[in-house]
């Protein structure tokens, strides 16, 4: 959980935060509880149910290759959600333009799997291909890690991924 946590660390004046991705929610709702207010993108139809009566989540729910942000944030995460996206709309488009609304001093953290990773998602990216976007901003993570998980179906297997986290 520390990975997931490391914005707030670096930025603990943060006030906003877009979560892309949300999944279960269990980022948002630790930001909503520091008092951020929070955009959460899911492409399910329905908000977490966790969500249930927490004012300052907003839950969205869209295609994020039919979405953009309508404002700016302090943080933006984007876990694990990119490999469901074509790879030029992600390089020439989304990237570029989560960046354009990023805060400044804000800060943009992305999690994605590498070509070395066996699962079966659509895309994968290199450090090589993603880096480049990010020239503008101040990255203060850059790191390929292997976790080990054990989950139905697959059962025991290992996921190769990217961390990167930058700061306006």
């Amino acid at each position: 959980m520390r990975k997931l946590l490391y914005p707030f660390e670096i930025h603990p004046e943060a006030k906003t935060m877009l979560d892309l991705g949300c999944g279960k929610g269990i980022v948002s709702l630790y930001a909503a509880a520091r008092g951020l207010t929070v955009d959460a993108v899911d492409k399910t139809p329905e908000p977490p149910p966790l969500f249930r009566d927490v004012p300052n989540i907003r839950f969205v729910a869209a295609d994020l290759e039919q979405w953009t942000p309508t404002r700016t944030y302090d943080i933006i995460l984007c876990h694990y959600v990119l490999h469901f996206l074509d790879r030029t709309y992600v390089v020439r488009d989304f990237l570029p333009t989560l960046i354009h609304h990023l805060n400044p001093r804000g800060v943009l953290q992305l999690f994605v799997f590498t070509p070395q990773d066996f699962t079966s998602v659509p895309t994968k990216f290199s450090p090589e291909e993603l880096l480049p976007i990010f020239r503008n901003l101040d990255i203060s993570k850059n790191e390929m890690f292997i976790e080990k998980e054990d989950h139905p179906p697959i059962g025991k297997h290992e996921h190769h991924t990217l961390w990167l986290a930058a700061r306006r």
